[in-house]
């Protein structure tokens, strides 16, 4: 049997490990990143869009909030 590491956060592996089961596949959940947001991101937030003039790019790399 083909063994497969799905190295996303625990809470969202789910969808993903049940493909690979159904597909044959033995899965191990080993979870790299945790998630976690600021504990008040309303002044982060505001900060970087106060700046916003001093970037040359503004990237969007995740779903994750």
């Amino acid at each position: 049997m083909t063994r497969v590491v799905v190295t996303r956060a625990s809470h969202q592996a789910g969808e993903l490990r049940k493909a690979l089961e159904e597909s044959g596949y033995e899965v191990l959940e080993l979870p790299v990143i945790e998630i976690l947001g600021p504990e008040d991101a309303d002044p982060v937030l505001q900060n970087a869009f106060d700046r916003l003039d001093e970037y040359d790019w503004l990237v969007v790399t995740s779903v994750n909030t």
